[in-house]
């Protein structure tokens, strides 16, 4: 992976995540990538500028064997089809999807503004929720959702 898709791949995770998401050093990014075999990281870009408008990452748990997904969409690119069509790709290469959300719209940006739950999003592309609730971050509740293949 190029060096300028880790920088903006990182420079988006902080503008975009909730302010209480870490944010990755260059380095052990990179690192994390090569040791895992199982990872998989679709990119959404504008080949115009190479500008990196949104990425879906997948890999399988050591704990629980499951395929677990994050993604991330830059914010002025809402809403013109990048998350379904990232979420289309990886659907072909998977039979199932697990991810965490927030489900409320409760938490910021670490620019102050409201980060948006993405739990329409993600119902409106076939997940569901499995009721089950995560306390990660301190006190920060994440609700898991899971796409299956028919």
């Amino acid at each position: 992976m190029k060096d300028n898709f880790i920088h903006q791949y990182i420079q988006l995770r902080v503008d975009e995540y909730p302010r209480f998401i870490g944010i990755p050093d260059i380095e052990s990014f990179k690192n994390r990538i090569n040791r895992k075999k199982d990872i998989k990281l679709f990119l959404a870009y504008i080949e115009t500028n190479n500008e990196l408008t949104g990425w879906l990452q997948v890999n399988q748990s050591d704990k629980d064997g499951l395929y677990w997904f994050n993604m991330i969409v830059k914010g002025a690119y809402h809403r013109r089809g990048i998350g379904s069509k990232l979420l289309s790709i990886s659907k072909k290469e998977f039979q199932e999807l697990h991810g965490l959300i927030v489900a409320k719209d409760i938490y910021r940006k670490r620019d102050g503004s409201v980060y948006p739950s993405p739990k329409g999003f993600y119902l409106k592309n076939g997940f569901v929720s499995t009721g089950r609730q995560f306390i990660e971050y301190g006190n920060i509740i994440l609700h898991e959702i899971v796409w299956k293949a028919e």
